[in-house]
């Protein structure tokens, strides 16, 4: 079964080459990320940079 922050990656719009994910996109991601991993302090730049990765992966995917 797929954790939520999986489920919301997967949710989220998909976007083509020329519109990449948006800051509004990735900050949600990020945090079901944080969230997933009990809130914790001081790793907010390891959640978003993962954020970014996950929506680009899913990007070239759907380009693919």
């Amino acid at each position: 079964m797929p954790n939520e922050a999986t489920q919301l990656a997967r949710e989220l719009p998909a976007v083509s080459r020329e519109i990449q994910s948006t800051h509004e996109d990735i900050a949600t991601l990020a945090y079901a990320l944080w969230q997933e991993k009990g809130c914790p302090e001081g790793l907010s730049e390891e959640h978003w940079l993962r954020a970014e990765q996950e929506l680009t992966d899913r990007e070239v995917a759907v380009d693919a």
